[in-house]
């Protein structure tokens, strides 16, 4: 990961399970994953988005998708 790179991430927050999707900058899927929705997979998929970037969270914008619809901050 170069110092200015942006990383964008999509969440797909299910019922049962959740889909996580890095992207770089140039839209290019960098990687997936799958958890399920339980407290240790959700830590576990945490710590994994956050080796994704070095812990350097400056570098990730993230969009998170609910079963009602689209989260955005108010």
């Amino acid at each position: 990961m170069s110092e200015n790179s942006t990383y964008f991430v999509g969440i797909d927050w299910g019922r049962k399970f959740h889909q996580f999707c890095v992207l770089d900058h140039d839209g290019q899927v960098v990687a997936q994953r799958t958890c399920q929705h339980l407290a240790e997979p959700v830590r576990q998929m945490a710590l994994w988005l956050l080796q994704q970037v070095d812990h350097q969270v400056e570098h990730l914008k993230i969009g998170l998708e609910v079963p009602t619809g689209c989260c955005t901050p108010n």
